[in-house]
């Protein structure tokens, strides 16, 4: 049986309060921080934009619109929520002489340009260094001790790195639909290895990070998932390199100060694995999941690795009027509502409740 998003093992103990979520879009801002600087020529187009009650592919099928690129000729760093402020930026393959008349993306009042420049290399999702959150969640029922507690121990400790619900689509969509689609390979005479195409590639990322999600939960209530185990595979917090070590003093200290940190799969075949207890925990979870481990195998996924622990950068809060202003940066990929479910339980509006899955998160690896 799988564990939802809303039963997964809390590493600090459990929510100590209540909040209200996404009262209004101006409650949740998100900010791309690209972590490199713009070469200022080539042959891309990058628009910084804010948008708001608009999602990630409504601005790219504008920018098709305005340009004539096709669809793969738009780059973006990551999808972004429809019920929020975002501040994001987008790529178009546009030729020098060529320009658009890019003022047309503001029509309508939902998008504004904040900056244009050229660069030489088309934006690719997980591009950018991470984010930075402005969230004000209302209604807050805790009790202020507790609370900042909590909310001490999450910015020096961290959270454990779980992908979030929007990953999963409402309801889980995305992973019932994952799971038809294996029904109707496995129901194939032909066994020739598959290539994921369009919609199949958000199917197989709700697949791999409900695998990732499920050993994430098993060492949150192990007590391993900001400690190392035998056979541990490492990650440098910059997300960009693994490696495997000797457990020494060192090492150890490297882990507690978050400079490193131990990861967890994303399944697929080849690539760097662990060995020891590691390998052994993660197999027998993968293997209690034969629908997706093998499906996942038909379209010859490449593994990859994820550290088990996310780290919020410059993290501050103030308290006003049972309202918690709470603000703080993540790497790329990782979610801010995994980070916010280790303080309080939120709810969204009822009016809200049906569109907050409308897009993936950043990553989809």
């Amino acid at each position: 049986m799988a564990i939802t998003t809303d039963s997964l093992p809390w590493a600090h103990g459990g929510a100590v309060g209540n909040a209200l979520l996404k009262a209004q879009d101006t409650d949740f801002v998100v900010e791309e921080l690209l972590g490199f600087d713009l070469a200022g020529h080539g042959e891309h187009v990058c628009l910084w934009v804010e948008k708001s009650a608009v999602n990630t592919q409504h601005i790219v099928k504008r920018l098709q619109d305005i340009s004539g690129a096709s669809p793969v000729q738009i780059g973006y760093c990551g999808l972004k929520d429809r019920r929020a402020v975002c501040r994001q930026w987008f790529s178009v393959h546009s030729l020098p002489g060529r320009e658009a008349d890019w003022s047309r993306l503001e029509e309508g009042g939902e998008v504004k340009i904040l900056r244009i420049a050229r660069h030489n290399r088309k934006l690719r999702i997980g591009s950018h260094q991470g984010n930075r959150f402005e969230l004000r969640l209302q209604q807050v029922s805790a009790d202020q001790s507790l609370l900042e507690h909590r909310l001490r121990s999450v910015r020096e400790r961290g959270f454990p790195n779980y992908f979030g619900a929007q990953r999963f689509g409402h309801n889980d969509d995305n992973l019932e639909n994952a799971r038809a689609m294996f029904d109707r390979i496995a129901a194939s005479p032909s066994r020739r290895r598959l290539k994921p195409r369009g919609r199949d590639k958000l199917l197989l990322s709700a697949v791999r990070s409900q695998l990732f999600n499920q050993v994430l939960a098993a060492r949150v209530q192990m007590a391993s998932w900001n400690d190392a185990m035998g056979g541990e595979l490492y990650q440098f917090d910059d997300g960009n390199t693994l490696f495997q070590d000797t457990l020494d003093e060192t090492l150890k200290q490297r882990i507690v100060c978050g400079e490193v940190h131990p990861t967890g799969p994303l399944e697929g075949a080849g690539g760097m694995q662990p060995d020891g207890e590691v390998l052994e925990l993660e197999r027998k979870i993968v293997d209690g999941f034969p629908q997706f481990r093998d499906g996942i195998a038909r379209f010859g996924m490449r593994s990859g690795r994820r550290a088990l622990r996310a780290l919020p950068r410059d993290m501050q809060w103030e308290f006003s009027d049972q309202q918690l202003l709470l603000s703080f940066s993540l790497r790329s990929g990782s979610y801010a509502t995994s980070l916010i479910r280790e303080i309080v339980q939120t709810t969204v509006p009822r009016n809200l409740a049906t569109t907050q899955y409308n897009s993936a998160a950043p990553g989809l690896p």
